[in-house]
This record gives C-alpha cells, sequence and structure tokens, in this order.
C-alpha cells in the first residue's frame, strides 16, 4: 500500500506568512512561511482538535520534508503546524550569521506558536507537541528549554539532546572530530553557490544528489558526507528513487530569488 502523503499544492494545508516583531538585536525585518493542517472538525465529538504539532524541518529540506507524517497526525485529530526554517524555502534568509543563533529561532517560534494557537476564549497558547529532525532537532531541544512554558512534550530524530558549551568551536575542529561531516566544509565554502548560481539543470543536479541520486559515470551515491560533492558533475546526477520529480521541482523553486524569476 502507498502511504499517504502532501503533495506541494496539497488541499489539506494552507499557507501563512508571519513577520517576526523587531527587538533591539534584529537587524533586519524577517518573515517565515509556514503551512498549517487542520483536522476534519466532523470526526471530533467537539469539534477541536485534539492538540497541536509543531515540527521543524532539517537540512536540506523544507516543511513539506514531514509529508508522510502531516495526514497520520491529522487521522488522530491533531492541528499541525510545520514551518519553513529561516534560510530555507519562503522563510527570510538573513545575510548576517548572528540572526540565526538558537535563542533567536527559538523566539521565531514560540512567535508563530502563539500565533496559531491563543485565541480570543483562551488568551493564552496552547502547549504543543514538538517533533524535529535533524537540524531542526538541534534547535527542538533549545525551544524546550527556552520556551517550557509552551512545549508539552519532544520527539526527535538524527540529533540527540546537546548541552550549550562553554566555548565556541570552530567547523574545522568540529570535522576533525567528526570527519564524517566533512561536506559542511564544502556547503560553508561558497563554492555550492557560486557553482550553481540560477542554473537549474545544475540546481536539480544538486537536490537528485541530497536525496540520494547515484552518479551516472560510477553508480555509487553522488554525495559523499565525508567530502561532500563533485561540483563538475552535478548535471550528471540520476534521479533518486525517493523522491517524486514533482517533489523536487517544488524544492528547486521554494526560494523567494527563483520564483521571482519564474525558475
Amino acid at each position: 500500500m502507498v502511504p499517504d502523503a502532501l503533495t506541494p499544492h496539497d488541499p489539506r494545508v494552507t499557507h501563512h506568512f508571519t513577520t517576526i516583531p523587531s527587538t533591539s538585536h534584529t537587524t533586519e525585518s524577517i518573515t517565515y512561511h509556514y503551512l498549517l493542517a487542520n483536522p476534519n472538525s466532523t470526526s471530533f465529538s467537539n469539534g477541536q482538535p485534539t492538540g497541536t504539532v509543531l515540527l521543524l524541518h532539517g537540512w536540506p529540506d523544507l516543511s513539506l520534508g514531514w509529508r508522510y507524517q502531516v495526514p497520520f497526525l491529522l487521522s488522530l485529530g491533531l492541528r499541525v503546524i510545520i514551518p519553513d526554517m529561516l534560510g530555507y524555502g519562503l522563510t527570510s534568509s538573513p545575510a548576517s550569521p548572528t540572526e540565526y543563533s538558537l535563542k533567536k529561532l527559538s523566539s521565531h517560534l514560540a512567535h508563530i506558536i502563539r500565533e496559531v494557537t491563543t485565541t480570543s476564549s483562551t488568551k493564552k497558547p496552547e502547549r504543543v507537541l514538538l517533533g524535529a529532525h535533524d537540524w531542526g532537532a538541534f534547535l527542538g531541544w533549545r525551544l524546550a528549554i527556552y520556551f517550557p512554558q509552551l512545549i508539552k512534550g519532544i520527539f526527535a530524530f538524527c540529533i540527540p539532546y546537546t548541552p550549550p558549551e562553554t566555548k565556541v568551536t570552530t567547523l574545522e575542529e568540529h570535522v576533525r572530530k567528526h570527519p564524517e561531516l566533512g561536506y559542511q566544509l564544502q556547503n560553508a565554502g561558497g563554492g555550492i553557490e557560486r557553482v550553481v548560481g540560477e542554473d537549474k539543470k545544475k540546481l536539480r543536479g544538486w537536490l537528485n544528489a541530497m536525496f540520494g541520486g547515484l552518479s551516472e559515470d560510477t553508480g555509487v551515491m553522488a554525495f559523499d558526507p565525508w567530502k561532500g560533492l563533485d561540483l563538475d558533475k552535478l548535471e550528471e546526477v540520476e534521479a533518486s528513487p525517493l523522491v517524486g520529480e514533482e517533489v523536487v521541482d517544488f524544492y528547486g523553486m521554494s526560494t523567494p530569488a527563483m520564483e521571482s524569476k519564474g525558475l
């Protein structure tokens, strides 16, 4: 049986945008895009969701990365909030690294929780179940620490709880300890952006590689966690059997720059 999954333009979700209130620590305006899925009210006795789940995706992903989980959560009567995280999809991509601190990102998500769950009758936000994957999990644990009054429970994949460190560890030091994360050096170097640019074929090749596509010439996975990608052969990466063309197309178009140019 083929599992139920959201599609890029699924009627079961609505698209929303919210602007994060500016503070003295914010250097630029930030807008988040998030998907909101509400359960069928006729399926439950009081017509209200049984609870709310906030899902945080990782890298390289979007809110649609939770497409297989949302239908099941809806079947349980749960309302589901799935944001494009900061720097991804249709959410803002600030240039300054300082905008991506875990405390700032947590405050952004707290704003979304309050916006969606606060009602005129309750006057206060609902505590949500938090589901998180990969880099989303790294943030999710901090969100639960910074805003425990908003979190009912947490389930996380790939990254367990990591306590705060007393000193800054450089990326180079981190990779020396964990060489299987060597691809992050390539990510941080800027070479991917320079090679891909706005080339649709190269962008598709990069996405195919990230989703497990094979190299045409070698027949092995194009993405090597220890090294990254051979950027000269992006156009030769085959489609991944894990992700359909419609989803890859959606990921490729889900950036403000690409969308504004009709790519």
